[in-house]
């Protein structure tokens, strides 16, 4: 009866030690950012981008989906590649096909250095016929860099990050050695 006890304390502070590792990670996965949405052609066109206030020469994540208005269709089967053209000022800065992937949403990482307003076009293609296109703008923001506090963050953070996990070890170590007593 012991063995059983002291197995089922064990796997329980596994999994609290998983779940306190793993489930802050995916919380902050997809929490922030906006969406533009917009009904044409019997299609639901949603293009989720992150974070929601875009800067100036930070990462920029474009989501890409499409929804059947009238049909139960998955949004996989709609399309199967799309076409993005990203122009600031008559200029083109970024252009080009991208497949529907097997898992998760068509998606693009970018970084758009100048601030400004930029137009995205992005056409939902089916085996290059196609099946709905749309325009829409979005608002870059300019960067305001602190120099000092810029330097100092990632010290900082990872001084912090260092003693919580320490911190965390020890309680660890001090709670195992008052259960083996």
């Amino acid at each position: 009866m012991l063995s059983n006890t002291n197995s089922v304390r064990k796997t329980s502070i596994a999994l609290a030690c998983f779940l306190l590792l793993v489930v802050p990670s995916l919380v902050t996965a997809h929490v922030g950012g906006t969406s533009y949405e917009e009904e044409k052609g019997g299609f639901l066109i949603d293009i989720g981008y992150t974070p929601e206030i875009l800067t100036a020469g930070d990462r920029a994540r474009f989501d890409f989906a499409l929804y059947s208005l009238t049909a139960t269709t998955s949004s996989k089967d709609l399309f199967t590649d799309l076409w993005v053209q990203i122009i600031k000022n008559d200029k083109l800065h970024f252009s080009s096909n991208l497949n529907q992937p097997d898992f998760g949403p068509a998606a693009l990482n970018l970084l758009l250095i100048e601030p400004g307003e930029y137009e995205i076009y992005v056409r939902f293609q089916q085996e290059s016929t196609r099946v709905t296109e749309t325009t829409f703008n979005i608002q870059v923001a300019p960067t305001e860099i602190d120099p000092i506090a810029d330097q100092s963050t990632p010290w900082v953070f990872y001084v912090l990050w260092t003693s919580l996990l320490l911190l965390f070890n020890f309680f660890v170590w001090l709670f195992y050695s008052k259960w083996r007593q």
